[in-house]
């Protein structure tokens, strides 16, 4: 017996602790260079079953899900029938379905076990009105309209889950854990994600720059990163930016969260997004201007943080015929819309036709403007996006939500709560002329963080967290 309990805490340490996320990165960087995914995937979930098998708290599910996408690569390019069904077929399709079983066997014996599904908890989850107005809403988008699919009503299904179930399963199981401790780890985490977005980002420049540079030109439409394009990468990569932060502030070895950070800002320029190059830099700005002022060590933030930039700076002058192409990329864009106006007008029409319901996810289609299989047509506007495919039904359902939303960060608010709402508002922001929200790599780890942030609320951390607080005790 006391072996057996000797054994336990050495696990618990260990998925509860540093080590584990950074193995996580590790694998899903490896996986991305070799195209080893469905291999990676077993050992990545059976290590996670094995964490959630001993430990009390779901935490070691929070490395797992936000870096789960960066593992598949350029080779693989997932998103396409090719990729899809190579994964999804054979012996591939195999050892998914072993793997994904196994964890789904340990999240059922972890909840049932830590005794999570009980009355109590169940009664006292938050947001449970407008989780039922909006997963309502997600399900009937485009119902009675000339476009109705019911492929529409299964992408409403996949925003379901990642809007509430993904934050249920987070915040009923983080249950017995620490908050204090969570604002930290998940500052951690992102910090790792960051610097796993930047590795993949450097490594398709440096194996595939070629071809979508040449004569000096880049086409950045042939920028794919294999689980996303320059788009979805920028915006990833902006939106840790803040919560890296955090962990200058948070947590102990400052200089790592600032390099994140600032790795991050390198992979949004790297990216070609004006959106996450814009957002990235604004979030970069204010985020370390905060750490300066809330901060410990706060003329050594700022000494660290320049030296970082200037580190880089000299690097993009070394390589400094990729930096002006991608410099001249922007430029040459300028404040060109890339056609929303065209696609804003379109929703708009497209809203007259259907007001009640809208047309639905995948009744938005149009001839010139589509995305990659399997995914609708995006309109490059939340609030357009809402109406053309979901009517009035879903704009004001889900702007109940997002009001809803905001209550947490506004009531008794503190550091922990701005840095963590900073990055959760450059998806929000940055989806107003694109649809960050309705995709799946943001809301990997927007649910997981708005999570902690219910957290901290119903177990009164927030005091210990408060600006008064970080100000003095230092």
């Amino acid at each position: 017996m006391g072996y057996t309990e000797n054994v336990k805490d050495i696990l618990q340490a260990f998925y509860m602790g540093k080590i584990y996320p950074a193995i996580v990165c590790a694998m899903m960087f490896f996986s991305y260079m070799t195209a080893t995914e469905v291999y990676v995937n077993v050992v990545n979930l059976v290590l996670l079953s094995i964490g959630l098998f001993v430990c009390d708290s779901i935490r070691p599910f929070i490395a797992v899900l936000p870096s789960y996408l960066y593992q598949f690569s350029m080779k693989t390019s997932m998103p396409t029938p090719e990729g899809l069904g190579a994964l999804l077929s054979g012996t591939n399709l195999l050892l998914y379905i072993a793997s994904f079983s196994l964890l789904a066997i340990a999240l059922v014996t972890f909840f049932l076990r830590n005794g999570l599904l009980s009355r109590e908890n169940l009664t006292s989850l938050p947001l449970k009105f407008s989780a039922i107005i909006l997963s309502a809403a997600f399900l009937v988008n485009g119902i009675f309209s000339d476009r109705y699919v019911f492929s529409s009503t299964i992408y409403g299904v996949i925003q379901i889950v990642t809007f509430f179930g993904i934050f249920y399963l987070f915040y009923l199981g983080l249950k017995n854990d620490d908050a204090d401790g969570l604002v930290g780890y998940l500052s951690y985490v992102l910090s790792w994600v960051a610097v796993l977005i930047f590795a993949d980002t450097l490594y398709l420049y440096i194996t595939s720059s070629g071809e979508f540079i040449t004569d000096g030109i880049l086409n950045r439409g042939l920028i794919i990163y294999g689980w996303g394009n320059c788009n979805t990468a920028g915006q990833c990569a902006a939106a840790v930016i803040p919560i890296c932060f955090l962990g200058v502030i948070k947590n102990r070895g400052y200089w790592f969260y600032i390099l994140a950070a600032t790795l991050s800002l390198a992979s949004a320029y790297l990216s070609t997004s004006r959106n996450a190059l814009l957002l990235g830099a604004f979030a970069y700005v204010v985020s370390l201007l905060i750490c300066c002022f809330f901060g410990a060590r706060k003329a050594r933030t700022a000494i660290t943080a320049g030296s970082i930039v200037a580190v880089l700076a000299v690097v993009m002058l070394i390589f400094k015929d990729t930096t002006f192409v991608i410099l001249n990329q922007y430029i040459d864009r300028g404040m060109d819309s890339s056609g929303r106006f065209e696609l804003w007008d379109y929703a708009v029409m497209l809203f007259k036709e259907s007001p009640i319901f809208g047309k639905g996810f995948f009744g938005t289609y149009t001839e010139t403007y589509h995305l990659e299989w399997g995914f609708p047509t995006m309109l490059h506007s939340t609030p357009l996006q809402l109406l053309a495919g979901m009517g009035v039904v879903g704009f004001v359902a889900y702007y109940f939500y997002r009001i809803c939303t905001f209550v947490p960060f506004l009531k008794n608010p503190n550091i922990a709560k701005t840095m963590i709402g900073g990055s959760l508002l450059v998806i929000l922001v940055g989806s107003l002329i694109d649809n960050f929200v309705f995709y799946i790599p943001h809301m990997l780890f927007y649910p997981v963080a708005l999570a902690i942030v219910y957290k901290m609320e119903a177990d009164g951390e927030s005091s210990k967290l408060d600006y008064y607080n970080y100000i003095t005790r230092w």
